[in-house]
């Protein structure tokens, strides 16, 4: 019987272990990601869509490399560098923004 109790202590604490570990890469992936109230998504790396500039005479907007530096109800706010490398910052629908971050991965770990 002792020997079952030694067992069951020591698999405990190994599956404590495991999860406090678990807990802790959690933890720290919130905190380095979801910080002052912002959105899970903001400092994600985005592409937006090539689309027609609305009320521009038919201008295109190119597929264009992003960072989200805010979010609210329907628009991103997004970070991007124009065609003459300057750094640009417009509000996009959520419907022209495709997350490319590979930490959004995380969220989906343990689906």
């Amino acid at each position: 019987m002792a020997e079952l109790s030694n067992l069951f202590t020591k698999t405990s604490n190994i599956l404590r272990d495991v999860a406090i570990l678990e807990l802790k890469k959690n933890n720290d992936f919130l905190r380095n990601t979801y910080t002052n109230g912002d959105s899970i998504l903001c400092k994600c790396e985005v592409t937006i869509e090539s689309h027609t500039i609305p009320m521009s005479g038919g201008l295109i907007f190119p597929e264009t490399k992003g960072v989200i530096i805010k979010t609210n109800d329907s628009m991103f706010t997004i970070l991007y560098k124009d065609e003459n490398e300057k750094y640009k910052v417009k509000c996009f629908p959520f419907n022209l923004i495709t997350i490319t971050d590979k930490k959004i991965d995380k969220l989906f770990d343990n689906c």
